[in-house]
């Protein structure tokens, strides 16, 4: 039973029913934040809704100032910091890689359509993820893709990033 979701940027809610008929189970308005995406995924049953998970230090200093996730955005925005969030940080991880590579094929063919678009998802979804930098540096790649000038240290900028992300998302599990 594979959940089918039709993520959309059509404000007309009234497309729902059209999505539905198309054999979609859910339709998500963009920019999805990650309370809605949390609250979808609990509702059909494939997330657990648990309850608020300690941190080790109890503290909300406990996150260093150049952390690649904000969580206390992420607690504002979900209202916890549970082992169902740290889940969806993985599927984050393993939804944005193909990104980053798309980022850098674009840049190599010099394909700045290619590049404009794969810039634009990252960024919502880094936004999404409250991931601040990555998101930053993805609208900084969209904004120059979009009129043809784009600082080339971006290519190597992103990525990195998008490691520091991904080595501070696994290290949530510890």
């Amino acid at each position: 039973s594979d959940l089918i979701i039709a993520l959309t940027a059509d404000v007309q809610m009234s497309q729902r029913q059209v999505y539905m008929s198309h054999g979609f189970d859910e339709c998500l308005l963009k920019p999805v934040s990650l309370g809605h995406f949390r609250r979808l995924l609990v509702r059909w049953g494939l997330l657990k809704d648990q309850g608020e998970r300690e941190e080790k230090s109890n503290s909300e200093d406990a996150q260093p100032s150049d952390s690649a996730i904000d969580r206390k955005a992420i607690i504002d925005q979900m209202g916890t910091f549970d082992d169902s969030i740290i889940e969806m940080l993985e599927m984050f991880v393993d939804m944005t890689q193909p990104l980053i590579e798309k980022i850098k094929a674009a840049h190599n063919d010099k394909n700045l359509h290619d590049l404009k678009e794969a810039a634009h998802s990252l960024k919502g979804a880094a936004r999404s993820a409250c991931a601040p930098k990555l998101g930053d540096l993805a609208s900084n790649l969209q904004d120059g893709a979009e009129v043809g000038n784009y600082a080339p240290e971006l290519i190597e900028q992103i990525p990195k990033e998008f490691e520091r992300v991904s080595l501070e998302i696994s290290q949530m599990r510890n």
